[in-house]
């Protein structure tokens, strides 16, 4: 079915396209609607109804199917969006976080919740002030209010947070715009705990990720650690 409109049969026994007239014989069916699930100008997929009656383009339920089909390409389009988006939030190797105007995560990704020890129901009760290190509060909730009012973007803004165990994990964050109805702020964070360990003297190194990702000029991109500005654990 090529066609981006709603299409119907009758006669489907005499329908050269339609392969299962047996099948529909049995149960009484003489018609079909095909309906396009539409995206743009993509066809995501197509639904058939059958009926025991024939159809005809004046009947009100078939008004209605062909006034359903934007919409249903919408939704069936965010779904799949939203599919895709959750297989990233839980795959990726990097700290991925959700957080509300309100100081509180409100979703965070399995690498986040392995790299600190807490369960995600953990990160989330709590604001996430709470995890953080007393000397990086104040730097925090600063950033934090400018970043969530939309005043500017987190760029590998570095702080402490708190592991289950107690240490304390370097992590260097990078936030979105503000997004959707409720504001919220998407964050997306490296551990750069052995960096800020080991090599603070270094003004060059290559950091290489979990995804292969590598870069260079470390201490332009995460002066924080160079000079210190982090603090010391």
């Amino acid at each position: 079915m090529d066609s981006k409109e709603v299409v119907y049969w009758n006669q489907l026994d005499q329908t050269k396209d339609f392969l299962r007239k047996e099948w529909a014989s049995d149960f009484g069916l003489v018609a079909a609607i095909g309906i396009p699930f539409i995206s743009g100008d993509e066809i995501l997929g197509v639904c058939l109804l059958f009926s025991k009656e024939p159809i005809s383009e004046k009947n009100i339920s078939f008004r209605i199917l062909r006034e359903l089909v934007p919409f249903i390409g919408r939704e069936l389009r965010r779904k799949q969006q939203e599919e895709e988006l959750k297989l990233f939030f839980t795959y990726s190797p990097d700290i991925l976080a959700i957080s509300s105007p309100k100081g509180y995560f409100t979703k965070v990704n399995p690498a986040f919740c392995e790299l600190l020890g807490y369960s995600e129901k953990e990160l989330t009760y709590v604001p996430f002030t709470k995890f953080l290190h007393p000397d990086d509060l104040k730097r925090t909730e600063k950033e934090f209010d400018e970043t969530s009012k939309a005043e500017r973007l987190a760029e590998n803004f570095v702080n402490r947070y708190r592991t289950k165990s107690g240490d304390y994990r370097y992590i260097s964050w990078n936030s979105s715009d503000v997004f959707g109805p409720n504001k919220l702020v998407f964050a997306y964070g490296r551990d750069v705990t052995e960096f800020k360990k080991n090599g603070r003297t270094s003004g060059k190194c290559l950091l290489v990720g979990k995804s292969g990702w590598l870069g260079s000029g470390f201490g332009a991109e995460y002066p924080q650690l160079v000079t210190g500005d982090a603090g010391d654990s």
